[in-house]
Formats: structure tokens, sequence, C-alpha cells
């Protein structure tokens, strides 16, 4: 699972998945490729199924934010990351990029991962455990 690390308002950090906000008339899949593209560089990609959604809140850069999350599997072989696509807000923000287990995401007890079932989450899917419904997957 790749995962990126991020610095939140009051110097908290925590693990995510790499995704951002849609642009105008944009669809979630299409907003997925574009983010994947800007945040690591990977332009390749093979989207999958829509697997969890959630709600999610949060401060960034002092403004409060309320947004819906869909997550799609993803198949990619492992590339190196490349940063430049970064917008200038997120320059600063984005802190690390990492290749995790589900395993290492279990044992990680001093790492914080959104959404917090990640773990529980992704066991399934990686024994290829596709859902029937898409899974809210909370906080």
């Amino acid at each position: 699972m790749l995962l990126q690390q991020i610095e939140g308002d009051q110097g908290s950090r925590s693990w995510v998945l790499p995704g951002g906000g849609l642009s105008p008339g944009e669809s979630y899949q299409e907003a997925a490729r574009r983010e994947l593209a800007e945040e690591v560089g990977l332009r390749e990609i093979e989207l999958g199924q829509w697997v969890w959604r959630r709600t999610s809140e949060f401060a960034f850069r002092g403004v409060r934010y309320r947004q819906r999350e869909s997550f799609y599997v993803a198949h990619v072989s492992r590339f190196t990351f490349d940063h430049s696509g970064l917008e200038d807000i997120e320059v600063g923000v984005v802190l690390d990029h990492r290749w995790w287990s589900v395993d290492e995401i279990e044992s990680a007890h001093n790492e914080v991962f959104w959404p917090r079932r990640l773990a529980e989450l992704l066991r399934p899917l990686v024994a290829g455990d596709m859902p029937t419904e898409v899974i809210e997957a909370g906080e």
C-alpha cells in the first residue's frame, strides 16, 4: 500500500492515501488519476473498483474542510516517486511516501493512519476479496 505522510496544522503527522479534491467538472476517477500524477509522479495506472468512502473533516492551513472521499483499488508496479508535480500549497505538507504492508500498518502503534481502520479495511483487499458494495471507511 502506497501511503504519504503529511503534516497537519499543529505539527501532527499522519499517513494517508495520495489524493485530493475535485477540480470543477472532474469525476472521482479523473481526480484520482490527476492527484497520483501530481503527488507521486504516477502516470501509468490501472484504476480498479471503488471500494470505500468516507466523509472527512479537517483543518488545512487554518481553514476547516469537510470532504467526501472515494477510494479505489489501483494496481501499479513499484516506481520512483516524483514530487515535482506538487502544488505550492502542498510543498512542506507532504513529507514522505512509503510502501507499507498490512502487517506493518497493524504493528505501527506510534503512527496515525487515515482512515483509522486502514489495516482492517485493507486485509480483505490484499487477499483478493473485493466488496460487493462500497464500504463506509469511517473516521
